[in-house]
């Protein structure tokens, strides 16, 4: 059974001051991360790392560097590019958990050349549940189109980009280079300066587990519901470049997320929230939008139900907490959302910004 979104009408921008926690059962943003880790890399166990390209679940940096290793040098057998990817993937964990992600499934592979074209590795992730993926620093189209092909083939979870690390000026066209556009995406930029323990010094470093930390946080806080915007990252020093207020607008309103330095004791920042391509994404332009509509379709598909009848009270149940919780839009209950069975076609309609127009979503149990 599919649950697919039919017919809906544009929407507008959503303030990031809504209230209301998440309300949809256990954890969100749990992030894959694919990247290097060397099969010699010591760990606090004691152990070899587990096996290239098979997910492995942790909860914490400590459990992380039980099983992958901490921050350490390069062996003698990791070239550069192999010493380079596997303290991105460190920064990265690492960056997650200090700015509040509670899961990661790990998807390691042995070398850099490992991931020139990560499908193999992503490969690996499509029984696992999570909702945000991430391959820190793959920056080539090559790399970033077989991430979309993932998020896209699966349908159920949202990518996190690095844009590039060092473009010729801050543009759309340079930040982005020739990836399509997705409504299942967002490019971040600029990198991020982080203190690095083994250079002992401040080093940069792609943002996209930071920036799935904060949105696991933002989750708790404020629900799934509410866009990632204007928050602080943790375990960043500053970004890496500066930009002006032109150049933050034009990047965006096309998709991608911008780290702004916030000046003082408020270091780095979010700044945006659509997805890549902006407004031409309709009415999944905007990333909470998408993330939500995602959470709602898996927990309808989550309840097994045998009949429409049997689903429709699933749904009321939970688009009535929602509506609660302010998670939709509308002072009254019919102009937040409906459910209904058209013989055995379910059919729920969500309100999630203003103005109050449906998002409608479809399920056949024909």
């Amino acid at each position: 059974m599919l649950l697919a979104a039919t017919g809906a009408h544009p929407v507008a921008a959503q303030s990031v001051t809504s209230s209301g926690a998440t309300v949809f059962e256990g954890e969100t943003a749990v992030t894959a991360f694919v990247g290097v880790i060397p099969d010699d890399a010591a760990t606090s166990s004691g152990a070899r790392p587990p096996s290239a390209f098979r997910p492995v679940s942790v909860a914490s940096w400590s459990e992380f560097i039980s099983r992958f290793g901490d921050f350490q040098p390069p062996s003698r057998r990791s070239s550069r590019d192999d010493a380079a990817a596997a303290r991105m993937l460190r920064h990265s964990v690492h960056g997650f958990f200090a700015n509040g992600g509670t899961r990661a499934w790990i998807v390691r592979v042995s070398t850099a050349a490992d991931l020139a074209d990560p499908r193999r590795a992503l490969g690996a992730l499509r029984s696992v549940d999570v909702d945000l993926v991430a391959v820190p620093g793959a920056v080539s189209s090559r790399q970033q189109d077989a991430i979309l092909d993932h998020v896209e083939a699966a349908a159920d979870r949202f990518a996190l980009l690095d844009g590039q690390p060092e473009p010729r000026r801050p543009t759309v066209t340079e930040v982005r280079g020739t990836r399509r556009n997705s409504n299942r995406a967002v490019l971040l930029f600029p990198w991020i300066l982080v203190k690095d323990p083994i250079a002992k010094k401040s080093v940069s470093q792609p943002p996209s587990g930071h920036v799935a930390g904060v949105i696991a946080l933002n989750d708790r806080q404020k629900g799934v519901h509410t866009a990632p915007a204007n928050l602080p990252l943790n375990d960043a020093v500053a970004p890496e470049h500066s930009l002006s207020q032109t150049s933050v607008s034009g990047l965006a309103t096309n998709g991608v997320l911008v780290l702004l330095d916030g000046s003082g004791a408020s270091g780095v920042r979010t700044w945006g929230a659509r997805t890549l391509g902006g407004d031409t994404n309709g009415e999944f332009r905007y990333i909470n939008v998408r993330r939500t509509v995602d959470q709602v379709r898996k927990h309808v598909l989550a309840t097994n139900s045998a009949s429409c009848q049997s689903a429709l009270a699933e749904a009321e149940l939970l688009l009535q907490e929602m509506w609660r919780a302010r998670a939709l839009q509308g002072t009254k209950q019919q102009d937040a959302w409906f459910a209904r069975c058209d013989s055995q076609d379910l059919r729920l309609g969500l309100a999630l910004m203003r103005p109050t127009e449906f998002i409608v979503l479809s399920q056949s149990f024909r």
